[in-house]
């Protein structure tokens, strides 16, 4: 759906402003446009950050334990994922586990292994959040969608938007019986990467469906045009 957001502003620039255009211009009359624009693409890549927990009276076992699990974890999805893919891990943490109704009550200790996982294997996502289960991931801590060529869709978005702005500048000045002359200034800052983020938890022996939906990606521009009089209106 197109996303219009035409800020139609006409102010005569005078004096030292108008030296940003060049000497001899004592009037210049200006329309400012934003205009957006998207692009949908399916994603082909996705990123997963898994968690590996465990838990032991003794803090020393705790992390013996995650690092055993971790690793298995690991092997297991080295098996599966592509030479391209990207696994790492990304974050660790110990921190001790009070009692509930009694929290000067120290219970246990509890290690955290975080494992990063970047793989263009779309499709067959839900057979590998199974084996990561498998292995012993207790938890799905993020999962997003992405798409590998998403600056140059990006750049097509932008173009899109662009053409809008000078469609809507056209249409404005020509409403007010003036026309465009040129462009001024063409401001563009991309933003940050779009993902298509869910949230799950992971059950064992339950099959894991996923739904992948389109990626929206955006762009907005902010244009400056030169109106001048249309001698013919």
């Amino acid at each position: 759906m197109r996303k219009l957001n035409a800020v139609f502003l006409i102010f005569l620039m005078a004096g030292g402003v108008s030296q940003l255009y060049g000497q001899g211009q004592e009037k210049m009359s200006v329309l400012k446009i934003s205009e957006t624009a998207s692009v949908e693409a399916m994603p082909n890549q996705v990123h997963v950050s898994f968690a590996v927990e465990t838990d032991s009276e003794v803090a020393q076992e705790a992390i013996r334990l995650n690092a055993t699990l971790t690793d298995k974890v690991l092997k297991a999805l080295k098996k599966i994922i592509g030479p391209d893919d990207a696994l790492s891990t990304s974050g660790f943490n110990l921190s001790p586990v009070y009692a509930r109704r009694e929290p000067s009550q120290l219970v246990s200790y509890r290690v955290k292994n975080s494992v990063s996982l970047t793989t263009k294997k779309v499709a067959s996502l839900g057979s590998l959040l199974d084996k990561a289960v498998e292995a012993g991931v207790s938890r799905i801590d993020s999962l997003s969608f992405g798409h590998d060529k998403e600056q140059d869709l990006r750049n097509q978005a932008a173009v899109k938007a662009l053409q809008r702005a000078k469609k809507t500048a056209e249409e404005l000045a020509g409403a007010a019986g003036m026309r465009v002359k040129r462009i001024l200034v063409i401001s563009y800052s991309p933003p940050g990467p779009v993902r298509r983020y869910a949230r799950m938890a992971v059950a064992e022996s339950v099959p894991t469906p996923i739904a992948v939906g389109q990626l929206a990606i955006s762009a907005t521009v902010n244009v400056e045009f030169e109106i001048e009089q249309n001698n013919k209106f």
